[in-house]
């Protein structure tokens, strides 16, 4: 049997043996589905490289593969580096003549390749020089990094026709984060605070449009190199500094040793309920996402010391991206209690519309028929600072409304119990 049908054959039956896919045991070595199944059927040789990385999956050493010397004489052939080709004049003008394109996987960089067949390392000596007289180690990165990096900083970007909006900043915001390193999301990187992070420097791609490791923008300058395995700094000198370390492998970075999360992981986690300490759930209701949290309906009397305790329920839209979150303001002074609902709708941690009123009486029935409560003005009492704020009426008729009809009969209870 030729050679490569034996090994596609043990690739095989390790992969069903373990239970899974060939698109599972593509996306987890970085090729194609199609690679893997040429591999099985003996069609495409296994260069050693994807070899070691099948080995490391299955925890099986290489010689199961190959005889030891076999082995030896694989792991002793050289590839060499080819130049690029230019197909024509663009393409030679867009691929500068320090790089070189590596002619399929070569023992030297395979793996920062991905399992592309295209792949060249960007020799940039700007780089280079910037490493060496600082002595920092690092080093040169192919294009198919620069692209998984620049991808990868695009998670944070925020822009309102993308799904990283500002109206799920503040979804994510009302959502209660179970752990300390969620709370980026309020205060280091989507709030305008000085000691955050500014969400342009996320924007790298349309800096650098030409995979440049090294690059002065507008009197700013950007810098890109790695420091290891999927591993990547990112500094920025602007207005102020900021090193990013990226790691690929965590779909994450790190900022003064604190782990930054894309927004959509962070989503997608509380959707799934996969925190443990998660104490909201969101519920997919077609059309946008609700959460709610009325555990804390109680205000209690102390001498001298007024209490102040609070529910929520929220509603972030899947088309228009608008966020509009509901609190309930319980809270207990010498003067007495009050029961205040203040309707908001949120950009980030910035509330645009609000409509604030007191509870006159409590409420006990569904969410569609808080609207004809609310209507009543028995039932209420508009707030009033002496301004407008707090009295749109047209954002609750016009935004909210639908939102508490469309819950149907869910029930909803509204009550302070004085204690």
């Amino acid at each position: 049997m030729n050679p490569q049908n034996i090994i596609g054959e043990k690739l095989r039956q390790l992969r069903t043996k373990k239970g899974i896919s060939q698109a599972e045991l593509a996306k987890a070595i970085f090729v194609n589905n199609t690679t893997i199944s040429n591999w099985e059927k003996g069609t495409r040789q296994i260069h050693v490289n994807s070899l070691k990385l099948i080995c490391v999956y299955f925890g099986v050493t290489l010689d199961y593969f190959h005889d030891k010397n076999e082995l030896q004489q694989i792991q002793q052939r050289s590839i060499p580096i080819k130049p690029i080709i230019a197909a024509s004049a663009s393409v030679a003008l867009a691929v500068s003549v320090g790089v070189v394109l590596l002619g399929g996987p070569t023992g030297l960089i395979n793996d920062a390749c991905y399992g592309e067949e295209n792949c060249y390392v960007i020799d940039d000596p700007s780089i280079v020089s910037e490493l060496e007289s600082r002595n920092l180690s690092g080093g040169l990165m192919t294009n198919i990094e620069m692209e998984l990096v620049l991808t990868h900083l695009e998670q944070y970007l925020l822009n309102e026709d993308s799904e990283v909006n500002l109206g799920l900043v503040g979804l994510l915001n009302g959502l209660d984060f179970p752990n300390s390193n969620l709370y980026f999301v309020q205060r280091m990187l989507y709030h305008n605070d000085p000691a955050g992070i500014p969400n342009w420097i996320f924007d790298l791609r349309t800096i650098n449009q030409n995979l440049h490791q090294y690059t002065l923008y507008e009197g700013d300058k950007f810098i890109v190199y790695k420091v290891g395995p999927e591993r990547f700094m990112y500094e920025i000198y602007s207005d102020n500094a900021y090193t990013l370390t990226i790691d690929l492998s965590l779909n994450a970075f790190y900022w003064q040793d604190v782990k930054f999360v894309p927004p959509l992981v962070v989503f997608d986690n509380f959707l799934q309920q996969r925190y443990e300490e998660q104490t909201i759930n969101l519920l997919d209701m077609n059309e946008f996402y609700f959460f709610e949290d009325l555990s804390v309906t109680e205000v209690n009397e102390t001498f001298f010391v007024g209490s102040h305790t609070q529910g929520k329920f929220g509603f972030y839209h899947r088309t228009s991206h608008q966020y509009v979150i509901v609190y309930l303001i319980a809270s207990y002074s010498v003067g007495g209690y009050t029961f205040e609902v203040s309707i908001q709708h949120r950009e980030g941690v910035s509330p645009v519309h609000e409509y604030r009123f007191s509870l006159l009486n409590n409420f006990e029935g569904t969410y569609q028929s808080f609207v004809n409560f609310v209507a009543d003005g028995n039932n209420i009492r508009l707030y009033d600072d002496g301004s407008e704020n707090g009295r749109d009426l047209a954002f609750f008729n016009n935004d909210v409304v639908p939102l508490l009809v469309a819950m149907g009969d869910r029930p909803l209870t509204l009550f302070i119990n004085q204690q």
